[in-house]
């Protein structure tokens, strides 16, 4: 959907609120495809093996948990997407590391 028509029917303060509320969420529907789509050939590969060979295999941590950037109005985002069975730790880790790769320096 173009959200520029939307955009239209919106004027005076509001406006640029809705134009960062629906940016904002393009870039989510976005990321959250990518992180879905990336997941579908290891799903599809893991589950034919197991059921010609019998191999089992051990699901990637990334299914359980990602750290990603997403981009705003203003700065890039840093978010977590975590479950029960997300290793914490490693997400932690992933956090840490992509946060001094996005806004430089340690903390």
């Amino acid at each position: 959907m173009d959200y520029q028509q939307e955009l239209e029917k919106f004027n005076g303060e509001l406006k640029p609120v809705m134009e960062m509320f629906f940016e904002f969420t393009k870039n989510t529907a976005i990321t959250v495809y990518k992180i879905l789509d990336a997941n579908i050939d290891k799903s599809v590969m893991m589950f034919s093996n197991h059921l010609i060979l019998g191999d089992t295999m051990e699901a990637p941590q990334a299914w359980f948990g990602k750290v990603f950037t997403l981009k705003s109005v203003e700065e890039a985002l840093i978010l977590s997407m975590t479950g029960k069975l997300t290793n914490l730790d490693l997400m932690f880790q992933q956090a840490k590391s992509l946060h001094r790769k996005t806004y430089g320096g340690s903390r």
